[in-house]
């Protein structure tokens, strides 16, 4: 007995019509978009090619500022290379990814955005400041040595990690709240990793308890504390 063949049906013309309205939709969306957040694409471009030819020219130093909290070595051959200029543009470029962040989640209808870029650029240059300064008070120049270097890295890992996320929220804006807060919370976790490297490298230093308590709960976890109340 012969099975009669199934006859696949084909889609109407309003099935095609309506998938590709939604697609010009879409496209007009996008296009609108980046057409009005054209000028921050431009900046974060222009960091990007500065990452670009650093990893070309130097892809040692990358490579060891993305591994130095795992390898001591690594760690080492950044400590004495960070007044190598590929380190330094890392650095800044990376600040500006914060800003970019900040900006493009949570300040993107605020007309003194700029204000963004020069708090952020100040908060980490003067955590720089007040590490060195307490390089002086404590009496601990080779502890605070290892904490503005692992301050550094920090931040360029940071940057890196938050510039996909910048360059989708200048696209979608205010469609990836979740996505945002995995983001987020990857840079908690690496400030908890932070704060744990700061314990150890103290007491390996005979730093003492009180002072590590007073540094880390004034200097790390406070300032974060007045970022989220501020964000909120």
């Amino acid at each position: 007995m012969i099975k009669s063949a199934k006859i696949k049906k084909e889609p109407s013309f309003q099935y095609i019509y309506q998938k590709a309205n939604s697609l010009i939709r879409i496209l007009i969306l996008l296009e609108r978009t980046i057409t009005e957040q054209f000028w921050l694409l431009l900046p974060v471009a222009a960091a990007i090619i500065i990452f670009s030819k650093i990893k070309r020219n130097n892809p040692l130093i990358l490579k060891a500022t993305i591994l130095s909290h795992f390898s001591k070595s690594q760690f080492k051959q950044i400590e004495n290379n960070k007044s190598d200029q590929n380190f330094i543009l890392l650095y800044w470029t990376s600040i500006f990814f914060h800003g970019v962040y900040l900006h493009t989640s949570f300040f993107m209808e605020k007309e003194s955005y700029f204000l963004i870029y020069i708090i952020v650029a100040g908060l980490i240059l003067l955590k720089n400041i007040v590490l060195n300064f307490s390089s002086w008070l404590f009496e601990q120049k080779e502890l605070f040595k290892r904490y503005v270097t692992s301050h550094q890295t920090i931040v360029i890992i940071q940057g890196i990690i938050i510039l996909p996320m910048s360059i989708l929220n200048i696209i979608y804006q205010d469609t990836l709240f979740m996505v945002n807060k995995v983001v987020i919370a990857l840079i908690l976790l690496l400030l908890i990793y932070k704060i744990s490297f700061y314990v150890f490298e103290g007491r390996a230093q005979k730093f003492s308890y009180f002072h590590l308590f007073s540094y880390i709960c004034t200097l790390e976890i406070l300032p974060w504390v007045a970022i989220i109340a501020f964000i909120l």
